[in-house]
């Protein structure tokens, strides 16, 4: 069986500045820049053949390439606990079609339809089920994400290119989840028009 997911990668730029949000909240598991990137669809555990066959079906996709930006920070909880941070992307209709079109891809290569709507984004940190819980402090989790999110306000990063997409595959592992690429899929850079045009 392997674990596999579709998305992009994110350039070494755009990491860097990602990469200057990673401090400010100690109970925070912080993402190792190197390991960034947003998920388009998530697939999960398929034997290899399914693997394959998957691959296969995302060989006839076809769109435009594009660009994209992160804007905005936040975190997911699951009831009151957060879960993770997260930096947004800005909306970008091109990224959109290209999601559905994965999903389409993948939906009638077999796989279920993705429950979840589609929100883009990096995940930052995630944090254990004791997050909040030191004896140390009175701040609640909320308090305290509230209080990092509110000293970054206004994250953006410039806009960078995507040209490409990525099958990937995660291995999990004692450090955390390590991620290959099992094909990438190029977009069509002839349709890349400047903003505006």
């Amino acid at each position: 069986m392997i674990r596999l997911f579709v998305g992009l990668n994110i350039p070494k730029e755009a990491r860097r500045r990602l990469a200057v949000l990673l401090s400010g909240l100690s109970d925070a598991r912080w993402v190792d820049p190197a390991s960034m990137h947003i998920t388009l669809r998530f697939i999960g555990e398929v034997d290899e053949a399914v693997g394959e066959h998957l691959a296969d079906a995302l060989v006839a996709i076809s769109a435009p390439a594009f660009e994209i930006a992160f804007a905005g920070l936040g975190a997911f909880k699951r009831g009151q606990r957060p879960t993770a941070l997260w930096a947004g992307v800005a909306a970008e209709p091109r990224l959109d079609h290209l999601h559905a079109k994965i999903e389409s891809a993948m939906v009638r290569a077999g796989l279920q339809s993705e429950a979840r709507k589609f929100s883009p984004h990096v995940t930052l940190a995630r944090f254990r089920a004791r997050f909040g819980n030191s004896r140390k402090t009175k701040a609640s989790p909320i308090n305290k994400i509230a209080r990092w999110l509110e000293s970054h306000g206004g994250f953006r990063t410039a806009p960078f290119a995507v040209n490409r997409f990525v099958l990937f595959r995660s291995r999990l592992g004692s450090g955390g989840a390590h991620y290959e690429e099992v094909a990438a899929y190029p977009l069509n850079r002839r349709k890349l028009n400047p903003a505006g045009a």
